[in-house]
Order: structure tokens, then sequence, then C-alpha cells
């Protein structure tokens, strides 16, 4: 029901998305039919404005699957990776420490954890790319890291699609290329792309498919769904999966990680806490665990105590339901000038209109004043969401 969901929303952003970009592409054709130089202008803003919309890539139900497959060229031993009393500052501002861990052979690990507390810079450790303050890293018999970078930083952006994975397989031909590229969803001419022209999701696909020829046994994956629309997140759902390797994933995705992992790692500025299970699992663990320790701290509380924290809560809810009415307004506001904007675009597209310059100036006008009250509620709804 949830993936299901997910995939209604995306067609219908890329629907609505499509129909944006056809009609602002159709306003400026009528501003710049009229010939005006106010409207040439007009004419010009919309086109840039045309350039900077975000592109969506199409949803399953229009687009196939890439086929990803991970499987590592040789077996690591059975211990894979210990970590001892890690700990790491910048600027003499401690990031984490007293950090321990041990994964072994086919863990497939979840590290969860707030933004900042230092996962990709635990990552950047692992692979040798930046020092610990202080720790031990023992790493087992033949393991192999294969690193995905959620900035997408391991690609050469002046290399083409085609040319950025010969440059790391010179054993495969033309034709084994253009084969692995494909299975990737890059076909035709599409392989000659600069890869500063992709989108986000695009460079996800390069770096997967430049992983998946590394032949790594231990994955190290970085946010690896961020950029993916859904039908390239199921398959590389499906190929971790199936991974005969081990893999540590940092993810905010919640359906990913109850999806792929049996081990997560919650991660805080001291310690490394580990859950079996996947993510509802640890979730429900937390959760246990909490209600334990609120038992204990009420049983100790004073009657004076707790009357003031039911009145603390009180006034909390109280901003809530304000905060909460005031939403609903802005809502309902923004609907209203959402529907008087499509008006004033439907108009201003008219012939009759085109051709009456002092109504066609008029609806400028308005049409200007309303986007910028448009502004001005979205910067509020965006304040109070």
């Amino acid at each position: 029901k949830f993936k299901k969901t997910l995939q209604e929303m995306q067609l219908k952003k890329y629907l609505e998305t499509q129909k944006e970009i056809e009609k602002q592409q159709e306003i400026v054709r009528r501003f710049k039919q009229h010939g005006t130089e106010k409207l040439a202008k007009r004419a010009a803003s919309r086109e840039k404005k045309l350039e900077k919309i975000e592109t969506t890539e199409k949803p399953e139900s229009m687009r196939d699957k890439a086929k990803i497959r991970f499987k590592p060229q040789i077996k690591s031993g059975k211990d894979v990776l210990f970590v001892k009393d890690l700990s790491k500052s910048f600027s003499g501002r401690t990031i984490f420490k007293n950090i321990g861990f041990d994964i072994y052979r086919n863990d497939k690990v979840g590290i969860i954890g707030p933004n900042g507390i230092g996962k990709t810079t635990l990552f950047k450790i692992l692979l040798g790319r930046i020092a610990p303050d202080t720790g031990e890293i023992k790493l087992g018999h033949n393991v192999h890291f294969g690193y995905y970078d959620q900035e997408l930083e391991g690609l050469c952006e002046e290399n083409d699609i085609f040319d950025e994975i010969a440059s790391q397989n010179p054993h495969l031909t033309n034709t084994e290329i253009r084969t692995l590229l494909g299975s990737f969803l890059f076909f035709g001419d599409d392989v000659f792309k600069k890869i500063d022209t992709l989108s986000g999701g695009e460079k996800s696909r390069i770096s997967l498919l430049k992983l998946m020829q590394s032949k790594s046994n231990m994955l190290l994956l970085d946010e690896p769904t961020n950029h993916l629309d859904i039908p390239s997140k199921e398959a590389l759902e499906d190929a971790l999966s199936s991974y005969e390797g081990t893999f540590l994933t940092i993810s905010h995705d919640r359906y990913f990680l109850n999806s792929v992992c049996d081990l997560i790692f919650d991660m805080s500025e001291d310690k490394m806490e580990t859950y079996l299970g996947n993510y509802d699992a640890f979730l429900e663990k937390k959760l246990l665990l909490e209600e334990l320790s609120e038992e204990s701290i009420v049983e100790t509380k004073t009657k004076t105590q707790i009357r003031d924290e039911r009145k603390r809560r009180k006034e909390e809810e109280k901003i809530l339901r304000e905060e909460k009415r005031r939403l609903q307004r802005i809502e309902s506001e923004i609907a209203d000038a959402e529907k008087e904007k499509d008006r004033l675009e439907n108009m201003m597209c008219l012939d009759e209109i085109s051709k009456d310059f002092e109504k066609m100036k008029n609806l400028s006008e308005n049409y200007e004043t309303l986007e910028k009250t448009l502004k001005k509620l979205y910067e509020e709804w965006e304040s109070l969401i």
C-alpha cells in the first residue's frame, strides 16, 4: 500500500511537471507573438524560469527497471571489520567518540543517527581518506571496499557516460559496455551525454553501475536512494537482498532499511548501539526501552513536578492547535491563489486577449501581483511545517 501511494504521487508529480512546462512554453510563445518590448522581456524571464524547473524522471508505470546485481569477485573472511574507541574532532569540536562495533561476513547493516553526527565522516575514516583522532580499525582477510558517495563525487564531470564506464573497464568491448549501459537504461546516443548534464537519478545509476563493476565484497553506501526513482530503488533493494557480501548503508529511508537490513547501528555522539532486525524492529525495541525508562523516572517525580509538566504540555498543545489553524488558513489561501493563477494563465493564452494590448497588460500586472502574494504565502507556510 505504501509503495503504491508513492508510485501514485510520483506519477502525479511527473504529469504536473510536464503540464506546467507545456503551459509555460505556451505563455512564452504568446508573449513573443505579441511583439512588444515589455512582453518580450517577460518572455525571456519566463524562459529562464523554465530552465530552472527541475525535470522529474518518468515513474514506474512509464519506464523499465535498471538491472542491478552486486557480485563479489572473492569471498571475504568471516571476520570483516572490527572498530574500537574511534573518535574524531574538527576545529576543536568533537564529532563523535567511543565508537565501536563488529561486522561479520554477510551482515547487512543500516546506520542511523541525527544529521551532523558524523556518519559520512565515519565512512571516510574506514576508507582511509580521513585519519581518526583515536581508535583502532581492523580489517578481516580479503576485505575489499566499494563506496557509493551520496555527493556522487566519484564521477568525472568532463566524461561522457560511455567513457566513464570504459575507463573503469578497459577489458570490455564497446558492445559489452553498451549492453551494460542498456541494462541501466542508457540507450542509443544517450550514452554520449556528458556527466555534468545528467540528472541526479541518472548520475546515481552510473555510480551504482560502477560500484557493481568493482565486484567488492564490502559495500559502504551513503544515502544510496536519495536520487533514485521508485523502480531503480526497488532494483537496488532486490540487488542488496540477494548480495552475497557485506554492506553498511547510511539512510533516512525507513522503507529501504526495512527491506534490506538485518542489523541497525544507532549512532550518537558517544556510542554506537546495535539492534538485531530491521528498522521497524529497532523502533519497537527503542520504544520499549524508553517506556521502561519513563516509568522509572515517573516513580521518582514529586506531585509538583507532575503538575508542572501537565501545565506545560497543555500550553504546548494550545500553541500547536493555533499553528494548525493558521496552517489550514494559509493552505486555503494558497489553493485559492493557485486557482486564480491558473485562470489568469489560461486567459493570457486566449487569442482575443493576446491581441488586445490593454487587456494583456492588465492581466500581466495582476499576474505579477498574484505571484508576489503566493511567494509570501508559501514562505509563511514553510515556516509552519
